[in-house]
């Protein structure tokens, strides 16, 4: 609360100041206005995380030391065309991302080129057909737990047979262990060390 109060401030500061509010980089934007958003919105630690190393990865570099009023589409589009290499999912993200940014940046009243309306969604590949992500066979995932640690063989069995995520099977406790019914409650979450909820709210068994 203490933060959002400040940053309140310092917008309003910067509102009674056009120059303040006309040579407003960037950086400032994201470290004053965006988290202050991202405060409103109750933004999770891991959405936090993801945003962030997006920004420290592929926006930052380019778009760090500019004013939010000289940054136009074909600036934004540059970025977008420099992930080409990237999975479809992320680069939705990233263009998700980028048009929240803006919209926030708007409503904020910051001198902004319209650059959201102007931003295309990445296209899908010309094979529209759905591609199944690559698995191992059975007969593959015992030749790796063959060649791991005793001690590990329980984790990596955990996530052969469930197929669940990382955070889920680190948040797991004994009493998640249904050994009569043979099925694990799935029910929380650990990120960098603090349990929350699931990424879907919803709790859910997986069969032993």
């Amino acid at each position: 609360m203490i933060q959002v109060n400040k940053l309140n401030e310092q917008y309003v500061q910067n509102s009674n100041n056009p120059s303040s509010v006309e040579f407003k980089t960037f950086e400032s934007y994201v470290k004053e206005e965006w988290a202050m958003y991202l405060d409103g919105q109750e933004a999770e630690g891991s959405t936090r995380y993801s945003y962030d190393s997006m920004l420290k990865n592929h926006v930052m570099p380019r778009l760090e030391t500019q004013r939010l009023g000289d940054i136009d589409t074909s600036v934004v589009s540059e970025i977008m065309s420099g992930m080409n290499g990237y999975s479809r999912k992320y680069r939705l993200n990233m263009f998700n991302l980028l048009n929240s940014m803006f919209e926030v940046a708007v409503e904020h009243g910051l001198p902004t080129s319209p650059v959201s309306a102007r931003l295309h969604r990445p296209k899908k590949a010309k094979n529209n057909s759905k591609q199944e992500k690559p698995s191992l066979s059975a007969q593959e995932i015992r030749l790796v737990i063959d060649q791991i640690p005793t001690e590990y063989k329980p984790l990596v069995w955990t996530f052969s047979l469930t197929g669940m995520r990382s955070g889920e099977v680190f948040g797991l406790t004994w009493c998640d262990i249904l050994w009569d019914e043979r099925k694990i409650w799935v029910r929380r979450s650990l990120w960098h060390g603090t349990m929350k909820k699931t990424k879907t709210d919803d709790e859910c068994h997986k069969h032993l």
